[in-house]
């Protein structure tokens, strides 16, 4: 008598399919951060610039991934080769550089500070180029003028400007008065095209303060 034996196949237990990307096997969130960019371009291009950004957004999902190892490779490989750093506190990423810009965050410029945007970058140029040379004390300086002639502030860490609303004992009042006289009128647009420092040179001369924006400047001449 034969006996016929069945085999019984056991089915291999079914393993979940780990993201390549998620080597701990944690489950993915849900939440992928997006990061803005601050303060200038650099030295980067229009190419390097968009390659930056897909990055950077590369690094916040595997972060969402909980893939740190992948997220701090990129970390490091932004900073290494575009100068890059991101800042995870605030959700933000800027390129290291001398370049600034007007913070986007600024809304209504005021009308002074719009019509010395030439000088007024150029001062904040000339300062970048002191601190790289070492010469602080003119740094300083600088930043002084500009903030007392315009109410302009530096961010050094975005590399970005802005501007505070400053209370200059009287200044409210000069800006209402009427110019009637025509002579008055040419000679005060021909102050304006000064700069602060040819202006305080001049009130210098004549011994008058220097201190104050460039609308006070111009009404102590």
């Amino acid at each position: 008598m034969t006996t016929s034996s069945t085999s019984t196949r056991t089915s291999a237990p079914i393993s979940r399919v780990e993201s390549p990307t998620a080597p701990d096997g944690r489950v993915e969130s849900s939440f992928v951060r997006v990061y803005n960019r601050r303060g200038g371009a650099g030295h980067l291009s229009e190419q390097e610039l968009m390659l930056v950004e897909a990055m950077v957004q590369r690094r916040s999902e595997e972060v969402a991934r909980y893939n740190r190892r992948a997220a701090e490779s990129i970390r490091v490989g932004l900073k290494k080769k575009f100068y890059v750093v991101v800042d995870d506190v605030n959700g933000e990423w800027h390129v290291r550089g001398n370049d600034y810009i007007m913070s986007p965050k600024l809304k209504n410029v005021p009308d002074n500070v719009e019509a010395s945007r030439r000088e007024i970058e150029a001062l904040i140029r000339e300062r970048s180029q002191a601190k790289g040379e070492g010469d602080f004390q003119r740094a300083d300086e600088i930043r002084s003028d500009l903030f007392e002639s315009f109410g302009i502030t530096l961010d050094d860490r975005v590399k970005e400007w802005s501007v505070v609303q400053v209370e200059v004992e009287g200044e409210e009042e000069e800006e209402k008065d009427d110019y009637d006289n025509d002579d008055d009128e040419v000679l005060r647009n021909q102050l304006y095209s000064l700069t602060v420092p040819e202006l305080k040179k001049k009130l210098k001369a004549a011994s008058l303060p220097v201190s104050g924006k460039k609308a006070v400047l111009i009404e102590r001449r």
